[in-house]
């Protein structure tokens, strides 16, 4: 594909400015940076990203982005906002080869489940083979940590048997999912808890005043408890919007059943997990030094509230089928659709006689 310049130029026209390009003509890597982070392309409105010193020089400066007029939904995009966050993650992580230059299946994705760095990628000869394994980078690089060491064939292998077990589950929770009618029945029960202790931090902050008063603390303390209370509330009243979004987004996810699968059909055919699977349903692989390999997959969060909606809607059934009311019953009844629809379940593994590479 051509460059913005060289598109212009090949059909004759003036351009100047812009996107630079490289010797050779080629698409740089800054010009293609700028594209995956610009918001217009998923249908949000910029504005106001620069601006003059005074009406007498013209020069233009730079606005910090967090002074830019931003309006979402304006314009249709022509990507979908999923792969725009996913690429713009992607962006900020350091997934290429050291010494080959180029990505490889797990690029970007590995993480030491200790200290959170990234795994490195290293390869040995053994007896005129070539073996890949990764190793936690801060090991690598002070020692500080310890190895992580897992093979790449190993991981693969484990990745594809979790990819199988995510597969099952996506499906065996959407069946459930669609039963249910999500606007009277999706309620995260954690917002309740939070509400809850912001409501009880707003009644100590309330008390202070009278505290302050009656001498049981000084104006010091008064100052303290105050401000901490304060941060506390404010905290909160962030977890609880946050929270109340997230439901929201999984009511319009799932009015779109397709949208809501995130093309999960397409992944079906793959016999073992792929580049673009792996990048598209996963934020992280998480290795332990035991060789345990844990998956954090995308919108988690989202969909461990559709795990305790099928849930209970699961346990209302088995009450109104069976007249079963104990909790310890219910759970009896239902533990078969619990370790069928339990993302715990399919997302920790360990690779078993994995030896460690040395390197």
């Amino acid at each position: 594909m051509d460059s913005p310049k060289v598109y212009k130029e090949k059909q004759g026209l003036n351009y100047k400015g812009g996107f630079k390009v490289k010797k050779g003509r080629n698409w740089s890597a800054k010009s293609i940076n700028r594209i995956i982070e610009n918001e217009v392309y998923i249908g949000t409105m910029l504005q106001g990203k620069s601006a003059t010193i005074n009406y007498k020089n013209k020069k233009q400066i730079e606005k910090d982005k967090r002074d830019w007029v931003k309006v979402e939904d304006t314009h249709e995009g022509i990507i979908s906002k999923e792969v725009f966050y996913i690429a713009n993650r992607m962006l900020k992580r350091d997934f290429y080869n050291t010494k080959e230059k180029k990505t490889d299946l797990f690029s970007g994705m590995l993480f030491c489940k200790d200290c959170n760095s990234a795994l490195v990628r290293r390869v040995v000869k053994y007896k005129e083979k070539e073996q890949v394994f990764y190793i936690c980078s801060k090991y690598n690089k002070e020692k500080s940590c310890t190895r992580h060491s897992i093979k790449n064939e190993d991981l693969e292998e484990i990745m594809a048997g979790i990819f199988d077990h995510y597969l099952i589950f996506h499906e065996n929770l959407y069946r459930k999912i669609k039963e249910i009618d999500v606007s009277k029945n999706i309620t995260d029960t954690h917002i309740g808890i939070l509400e809850r202790e912001k409501e009880m931090t707003q009644n100590l902050l309330s008390s202070l005043y009278a505290d302050l008063e009656e001498d049981i603390i000084s104006k010091e303390e008064y100052q303290m408890f105050r401000a901490n209370y304060l941060e506390q509330i404010a905290k909160l009243n962030e977890n609880i919007e946050c929270r109340k979004k997230k439901q929201e987004t999984v009511k319009e996810r799932i009015k779109n059943n397709e949208s809501w699968l995130i093309d999960i059909k397409k992944y079906k055919a793959l016999t073992k997990p792929d580049r673009l699977s792996i990048v598209m349903l996963i934020d992280k692989i998480l290795v332990g030094e035991n060789k345990e390999i844990e998956v954090i997959f995308n919108h988690q969060e989202e969909v461990a509230l559709l795990e305790a909606m099928a849930s209970n809607s699961e346990e209302k059934n088995i009450t109104d089928k069976t007249g079963i009311n104990d909790k310890k019953d219910k759970e009896q009844f239902s533990q078969g659709y619990k370790q069928q629809t339990s993302l715990q379940f399919v997302t920790t593994q360990k690779a078993v006689g994995s030896e460690v590479c040395h390197g």
